[in-house]
């Protein structure tokens, strides 16, 4: 009876630890899926509270009536992507706490938050180019370029519209994937809004 009780000891052991490595995973993927669907949420905020659509409506008009670029300079702080960039080596573990089916996960959960991430990066960096050509064209008028935002031409209005358009699009998009993205995260954050 002896070796009986050490080996089913032992069983309960590693079943015990087993379950305890578990609920850990589970316990951070909750967390981290809360984590995220709060630093998205900020940034949807962030787009609301700035009224960067309208804005970047506005300026379209703008330049489609006169073709006389203003100067341009809204920008972002490089603290949107805290949570995911910090976490980026245990984002596996989201699919680990499901929202709703416990076996059935979001399998393109993962994907979608990086490219949402990636959209709004680039959106970043276009509004950095739009803004250092309309600065660029304020501060040395009638001179030949020779920065960065040369090499799109956004010297030229109709290349500067199309950079609007364009910055106008992966923001839409960004604010449709982050709407989605909390839904799918933390659904009860989006009805709490």
């Amino acid at each position: 009876m002896g070796i009986l009780q050490v080996v089913l000891g032992a069983v309960l052991a590693i079943a015990g630890g087993f379950c305890a490595k578990w609920f850990s995973d589970w316990r951070d993927g909750r967390n981290m899926r809360t984590a995220l669907a709060a630093e998205i949420q900020a940034m949807l905020r962030m787009l609301e509270q700035e009224r960067l659509i309208p804005t970047l409506k506005g300026e379209i008009e703008w330049l489609e009536n006169t073709l006389t670029p203003r100067e341009f300079n809204i920008t972002f702080k490089n603290t949107y992507n805290v949570v995911f960039a910090g976490s980026a080596s245990k984002l596996g573990l989201i699919n680990r706490a499901k929202t709703h089916d416990f076996w059935r996960g979001d399998s393109d959960l993962l994907g979608d938050l990086v490219v949402y991430y990636y959209t709004v990066q680039t959106a970043i960096e276009m509004s950095e180019l739009i803004r250092d050509a309309t600065m660029n064209r304020r501060n040395h008028p009638g001179r030949a370029y020779t920065d960065f935002a040369s090499v799109f031409s956004l010297s030229e209005p109709e290349n500067l519209l199309e950079a609007f358009k364009r910055l106008l699009d992966l923001i839409k998009k960004a604010r449709d994937d982050a709407t989605d993205l909390i839904r799918r995260l933390e659904p009860q954050r989006l009805e709490s809004r």
